[in-house]
């Protein structure tokens, strides 16, 4: 089966897993009125209607009927929520699970790779895997089969949002000349990569910064760790998750596949429990 987008570290001494480039991955941004504008992106998606079957010590096992409108960015929702998908991730684990699902998704007639505009909200329907509705007051255009979110007259664009009303400028010079230095730095990073401050700083003047996929790593997973400002969603470090030996983040989650003596892995996969505190 192929593997769904996303790396995994054993922390005492397996070695990162492999990054699947059909994840979803957010797209480069724009600024509109001074600030960021949500950002467009793709996923791969598909109306499901079929079998859940997963490799179990060799042989080819069914597990249950999927039908559902899934993407791949949904998918470790859904194996959290349905009833057969939550039955998969108790028998084999979620890193087989989510494979198996991705498959699913990969191999349905209707699979297609849905491209949204800035300002949209992917909804997967039945009949229509990419569609969207528009968010911050953007409409979307046109009316039937719309292909973009735009703001409507009499709207305009503040501060990344479609209103009516007036636009102050609340940002001071110099909160505003540093969120404007991120966006560049934003601009720069390859598509599927966020621009992440490091910690390490030589200066007021020189603050080091990389380009990191936060669908899928280890230390930055869902977000930087450490922002460029203040606007930014702040990841999580999942190889620092008290008591975890084997983790993974999957879609911008963390995913914990083992846990250490004195620690069992949470019912919903997200971080280790210390087995003296359940014992209590």
């Amino acid at each position: 089966m192929r593997a769904f987008g996303f790396s995994t570290l054993a922390i005492l001494g397996c070695a990162a897993g492999s990054v699947d480039a059909r994840a979803y991955t957010p797209r480069s941004s724009r600024a509109l009125g001074g600030l960021l504008a949500r950002q467009a992106t793709s996923d791969t998606c598909a109306n499901v209607n079929g079998v859940l079957k997963v490799n179990l010590q060799g042989s080819l096992v069914s597990i249950g009927q999927i039908n559902a409108c899934l993407c791949f960015s949904t998918v470790p929702t859904f194996l959290s929520t349905n009833a057969v998908a939550i039955a998969t991730v108790s028998l084999v684990g979620t890193a087989a699970a989510t494979s198996a699902v991705v498959d699913l998704i990969t191999s349905s007639p209707s699979s297609q790779v849905c491209t949204y505009p800035e300002q949209a909200i992917p909804m997967c329907a039945a009949g229509n895997p990419c569609g969207f509705s528009c968010g911050n007051g953007f409409s979307t255009v046109p009316a039937t089969n719309p292909s973009t979110c735009a703001c409507v007259a009499p709207g305009a664009v503040c501060n990344g949002v479609c209103t009516t009303s007036s636009c102050p400028s609340s940002v001071v010079t110099a909160t505003r000349r540093r969120y404007m230095n991120s966006l560049r730095k934003r601009a720069m990073c390859p598509e599927g990569t966020t621009a992440c401050g490091v910690y390490e700083r030589r200066g007021a003047l020189s603050t080091p910064w990389e380009c990191i996929d936060t669908m899928s790593d280890l230390e930055s997973c869902g977000g930087c760790i450490n922002p460029l400002d203040a606007f930014s969603t702040r990841g999580v470090d999942c190889t620092a998750i008290p008591g975890v030996i084997d983790v993974s983040c999957v879609s911008g989650a963390c995913v914990v596949n083992r846990c250490g003596v004195g620690y069992t892995r949470t019912s919903d996969g997200s971080s280790c429990a210390s087995a003296m505190l359940e014992q209590d």
